[in-house]
C-alpha cells in the first residue's frame, strides 16, 4: 500500500487514488469472491497490456476524451483511430516509393502534428511506417530500431494540454522498453494567461506562437508591432521559457509530413474556459498574428471564423523547403460549398491535392469523436514534386468500421488494418 502511495508523487493520482480506495475497502474482507475478482481483473489487465501495443492504434484517446469531458473551447476534437490510420496511409502513399529498410533514409520520414492531443495521428503514422518495414521484410530487431528512432527523432508533437501529452508519450513508447522517455519530441505549448495569478497577465496562443519563430518563418521583425512586447513574442521553447517544452525545438530539423486535426473552434468560442478579459486577449493576439502574416500567407486572406487556417498556413510553410506532405482532417464543407470555393482555389494554387476521402455512411461520417460535423481527409503535397498533371483522387466510403471479427488476425498477421465496407474511387480535375 505504501508503494502505491509513493506512486502518487509521480502524478498518477487519477489512476491510483481509485485503486487505493478500492484496496482499503477490501483489504480486511476475507472473502474468496473478492480475491477471485481481483485475480480476474489482474489477468485481463495483463492480457490487454500484452496485446495493446500490437494493435498499432491509439485506443486510449476515446477514454481520455470521456474522462476529460468537453474540450471544445480549446478546439479539441480527438481524431478517431481509423481516420488517423487512413490519413497516415494516404500521406505515405502520396510521398512516393521508398525503401523502408534503408535505415539511413528514415530521417526523411519526420512527422509533425502541431495539435497532437493524445497522439492518435502520430501513433498512426509510426504504425503505418512499421507496417511497411515489416511488409518489406524487416524483422523484429529492425522494427525495434525504427520504433526508437521514430520516438526519439522522427515523431514530433505539440499541444496545449499536458495530460493529453502524457498520454501521447505513453502511447508512443508502448511496446519498446529501449525507448528513452526523456527523449520524446513532445512539446507543451503555452496557452492562456502566462501568469494566472496576475490580473493583467499577457497571454499565449499555443502552437500558433510558432508562427513568430524566426527559425521557421524569416522576417519575424514584421511581427514586432504586436501589443504585448518583445519578451512575449518569444516562442514557447526559447530562452527563459524553455521549461515549457518536453523536448527540443519541435521543428528544428526538416519535416516531411505535417499531419493534424486542426482546431475548428468558432472564433467567438475561443478561450471560453477563461474569463471574458482573457478570452478577449487570446482572440486579440490570434488576430494580430493573423493580420501580420496575411500579407504573405494567401490562406489568411479570409474572414476569421476559426483558428484552423493559422495551423494550415503553418503546415504549408514548414513543408515548403522539404517538398513535404500535408494531411488534414477537415469539415467536408470545404470540398462542397460555394462559400469555401476561394479556400479550395487557394489550396490548389499552393499545393497539389492528392487525395480527398469522405464517408457517405449517414451514421458514420465524422473523422473525430463526439462531433456531428461531416468531415473528410485531405492529403496534399508540395507543387515542386512534379505532380502538376496528376488528378485529385476522390475516395468515397459508404460504410466504415474496424472489423471486430478480424481484430485478432490483424494483431498477429495483417499488414494493414482490416476495414469492412465499400469504397468508390474517382478523380477530380478541378
Amino acid at each position: 500500500m505504501e508503494a502505491w502511495r509513493n506512486i502518487l508523487i509521480m502524478d498518477y493520482v487519477p489512476i491510483f487514488k481509485i485503486a487505493i480506495e478500492l484496496l482499503q475497502d477490501v483489504a480486511f474482507q476475507n472473502l474468496e469472491s473478492v480475491s477471485d475478482a481481483l485475480r480476474h481483473l489482474v489477468k485481463n489487465a495483463l492480457n490487454i497490456a500484452e496485446h495493446y501495443a500490437n494493435l498499432d492504434m491509439d485506443h486510449a484517446g476515446k477514454l481520455f476524451n470521456s474522462v476529460m469531458g468537453n474540450q471544445r473551447a480549446d478546439g479539441a476534437f480527438f481524431t478517431r483511430p481509423i481516420a488517423a490510420t487512413m490519413l497516415a496511409e494516404l500521406a505515405l502513399s502520396a510521398s512516393g516509393d521508398r525503401n523502408f529498410l534503408d535505415e539511413e533514409s528514415w530521417d526523411s520520414l519526420r512527422c509533425f502534428d502541431p495539435a497532437c492531443g493524445s497522439g492518435t495521428i502520430l501513433v498512426a503514422m509510426m504504425s503505418a511506417i512499421k507496417r511497411r518495414i515489416k511488409l518489406a521484410g524487416g524483422n523484429e530487431d529492425t522494427l525495434k530500431r525504427f520504433h526508437r528512432r521514430a520516438v526519439e527523432r522522427l515523431i514530433v508533437g505539440a499541444d496545449i494540454n499536458h495530460v493529453a501529452l502524457q498520454l501521447a508519450a505513453c502511447q508512443l513508447t508502448l511496446g519498446n522498453l529501449d525507448v528513452a522517455y526523456d527523449q520524446l519530441n513532445l512539446h507543451l505549448m503555452d496557452y492562456g494567461p502566462i501568469n494566472p495569478d496576475v490580473e493583467s497577465s499577457n497571454v499565449k496562443t499555443g502552437a500558433v506562437e510558432l508562427l513568430l519563430d524566426e527559425r521557421l518563418f524569416p522576417n519575424r521583425d514584421e511581427l514586432s508591432g504586436l501589443n504585448q512586447g518583445s519578451k512575449n513574442l518569444k516562442p514557447d521553447m526559447d530562452g527563459e521559457e524553455a521549461e515549457t517544452s518536453l523536448g527540443d525545438h519541435p521543428v528544428e530539423s526538416p519535416v516531411s509530413f505535417v499531419l493534424m486535426n486542426p482546431p475548428f473552434t468558432p472564433w467567438t468560442s475561443i478561450g471560453t474556459k477563461y474569463d471574458r478579459d482573457i478570452q478577449q486577449k487570446i482572440r486579440k493576439r490570434l488576430a494580430a498574428i493573423w493580420d501580420k502574416r496575411s500579407s504573405r500567407e494567401p490562406l489568411l486572406n479570409s474572414r476569421k471564423t476559426t483558428p484552423a487556417p493559422l495551423f494550415e498556413s503553418m503546415a504549408i510553410s514548414i513543408t515548403a523547403s522539404s517538398d513535404g506532405i500535408i494531411g488534414l482532417v477537415r469539415p467536408s464543407i470545404i470540398a462542397t460549398t460555394e462559400d469555401a470555393r476561394e479556400v479550395r482555389k487557394t489550396m490548389a494554387n499552393l499545393m497539389h491535392i492528392d487525395f480527398i476521402l469522405t464517408s457517405h455512411d449517414p451514421t458514420n461520417f465524422n473523422m473525430s469523436w463526439d462531433t456531428s460535423i461531416n468531415e473528410c481527409l485531405i492529403v496534399m503535397s508540395n507543387l515542386e514534386t512534379n505532380k502538376m498533371n496528376q488528378l485529385v483522387l476522390l475516395i468515397c466510403i459508404d460504410f466504415l468500421t474496424l472489423s471486430r471479427k478480424l481484430k485478432n488476425r490483424y494483431i498477429k498477421h495483417s499488414p494493414v488494418p482490416p476495414l469492412m465496407g465499400r469504397a468508390y474511387v474517382g478523380t477530380m480535375s478541378e
